[in-house]
Order: structure tokens, then sequence, then C-alpha cells
């Protein structure tokens, strides 16, 4: 990950070995034996930045990423090589003790952040999203629907309200499941490194920061040219998804599907503290590091108070809530925590109406790190 590989465009060749493990690993593991005849990988030579899945007639699906997003996923996560920060010095230090180099333990986040889009793509299809927008909003004209470019009113509540939610389950459903396979991501990379205490934090935290930064590529964040659609939540609302979809990974035994959604059982004075620990140790500085990432990039930062490292009382209401989700408790401090929380309420409906096209039970499958 230097820029010696980014001028070659070398890192390109990764693309379809990343199409192969999430193919021939992650989905006959989650899914029938005809996954390989109904979902197809397709990696497009476009300079937008953009992922999706297209259905065809016939019940095929095709998942789609476009050159200039795995180019700007590239580009931030050297962003991330280049951080003078003391958590980005050390994170770095930790795999360089366990005989990982530089680029190694960059190419960790890199590889964990085409397997987010490509995943979060996937869990649009599992979850019975493209079916219920195809049953509601596509035309028997179209050749086929694509449901990352769909033409449905932009002005109906209803349909917004449904974008959100799907983009937000698709998100926490993909980062959940996608750490079931650390180890075979590492594997994947010719990685080892000896077992520790602090083995399991330095490589989620590695895999958090890709996801991280394919969340908000996703988003158009980093295009200062492009606003974010209304279709789509803010990246803050879908980065205190993530945190609460990474406290089911690390505590799944105080969480229960009920109703419609996950509620978090009574948290024990003890159980709290090991959860905290973790939490420090592995999301906490993730979203430090991509604080002082995202400022690196120009793109201005709301994740943390100005000048935090001399002010560590002062916390921003989006890192209030986060620290809410981390806690099994729901967020209601800042505007994008109460976007999550409002949407939460609607899930049980929105469940309801994607229970004829939901192929498969996400809860399952995520509800064990």
């Amino acid at each position: 990950m230097n820029q010696e590989a980014k001028d070659d465009r070398g890192y390109l060749d990764m693309v379809p070995e990343v199409f192969g493990f999430v193919q021939h690993l992650i989905l006959p593991s989650i899914c029938d034996g005809n996954a390989d005849a109904r979902i197809l990988f397709q990696f497009e030579q476009s300079r937008k930045y953009n992922a999706g899945v297209r259905w065809h007639p016939g019940g095929q699906y095709q998942i789609y990423v476009n050159e200039g997003m795995v180019d700007k996923l590239y580009e931030f996560c050297n962003i991330y090589g280049g951080l003078e920060s003391s958590f980005m010095r050390q994170h770095l230090e930790e795999f360089e003790a366990q005989g990982v180099s530089f680029d190694q333990a960059l190419g960790v986040s890199f590889t964990a952040g085409l397997i987010q889009v490509l995943m979060h793509e996937y869990f649009h299809v599992a979850a019975g999203h493209v079916g219920y927008l195809r049953e509601v909003y596509w035309q028997d004209d179209e050749p086929e629907f694509c449901f990352s470019e769909s033409d449905a009113s932009e002005d109906d509540p209803v349909y917004l309200a449904f974008r959100k939610m799907a983009e937000l389950e698709a998100d926490g459903a993909a980062t959940a499941l996608m750490l079931q396979f650390a180890e075979d991501i590492l594997e994947g990379l010719d990685i080892s490194f000896a077992s520790g205490e602090t083995r399991q934090d330095l490589l989620h935290r590695a895999i958090l920061l890709g996801c991280f930064g394919a969340v908000c590529l996703i988003n158009g964040l980093f295009e200062k040219s492009v606003h974010a659609s209304e279709e789509y939540p803010f990246p803050a609302t879908r980065l205190i998804n993530l945190c609460s979809s990474y406290f089911r990974v690390v505590a799944p035994d105080l969480v229960r599907w009920k109703d419609g959604d996950y509620k978090v059982r009574h948290v024990e004075d003890d159980d709290a503290s090991e959860i905290t620990d973790v939490m420090q140790a592995s999301v906490s500085r993730a979203l430090f590091i991509l604080h002082d990432a995202l400022e690196a990039h120009g793109t201005k930062s709301e994740l943390l108070v100005e000048g935090w490292m001399d002010r560590p009382d002062e916390t921003t209401d989006f890192m209030h809530d986060v620290l809410m989700v981390l806690g099994g408790s729901t967020p209601s401090k800042s505007v994008h925590g109460r976007e999550l929380s409002a949407l939460s309420e609607l899930h049980a409906d929105m469940m309801r109406k994607l229970a004829p096209h939901r192929e498969l039970d996400l809860w399952p499958m995520t509800e064990n790190g």
C-alpha cells in the first residue's frame, strides 16, 4: 500500500481474489448450493465510485463494483497509513510486533472494505430488499432492475424510509458476518501472527477501519461535489449502526431477536466492564483513526470535537450515541442517533413486508462473532 503500487494500480489485481473469497467461501457457508449460478460478480471499468445489484430475468443477480470505488477505497487506506496520529502509529506498531508489515496491515483494511461492499450488496438480495422493491416499483417493460439505481419517487416518504432501513440492515449484516471470517481474511492474505489477549482487538480494528471507509464511500462522503441522496442515511447514522452491529458480535449473549428487531438484555456491571475494554481497544480506536483520516483527506469530520486530544472530557453528540449503542442502549443525543432510533421503530413493519421475499434469516447468521 504505497505510492509505487498506487501509480501502477497493481492493487486492482486483488479484486478478483476478493470476488472469489466471497463467492466460494462466504456465500456457500450461508446459502444454498445454487449461489454460483444465481449470484454473479462484475468488476466494471467505470470511474464512478459506485456498487450495486442488478436483477436479470431468469432470477440471476449481478453484483457489480466500479473501478472508481476500488480506487477511492485504496486511496483512503493509504491516507490511514500516512497518518502521524498516535493511535494509527500504535495500530501499525502492534502489527509490526507480530511480524506483520505496514503494507500487510493496511491490506487487511483494504480487503475488508471490498468484502463489506460485496456483502452489503448481496444482503440486499438475501434480505428481500430487491424482491420487495421490484414488486412495488418495477415496471414490466424494463429489461432489468437495478436496486442501486431505482427510479422510484424520492418524494415518497414510505419509499425513503424503506431505502434507509435497507441500507442500514445491509451494512450491519455484512459487517457482523464478515467478522466471523476474520481468520480466513488473514489466511487469504498469507498473514499469520501469534495468538494473545489483544489479537482479536487488533484484527477487528483493522477490519473495522476498512468497513468504516467503505460505508462512507458508498454514501459519497469523499466526493465534495456530490451531496448524499435522501435515499441514504447520513454516514454518521451508518457508523452508529455499525457500532451497534459490532456490539452484537462481541456480546451475542446480551442480545435477542424479538418483534422484528434486536433487543438488549440487562447488562450486569461485570459484563459492562469487559465489553467496555473490548470496545475501547477496537471500535473506539478505529473511530479515532477514521476521524484523523477524514481530516487529512480534507473532509470535515464531526466525529470528535476540534482539538479533542487536549479536551478529553468533551464529547460530540455523535460519540455520545456511539458509547450508548456500545453499551447496549438507545442512541438519542445526536440527530443521527435519533434518525437511527426512529428508523428502528419502523423495522418490525418493514420485516413483515419483506417476509415473502426474504431468502435468509439474518439474525442466526450474525449472532455469534
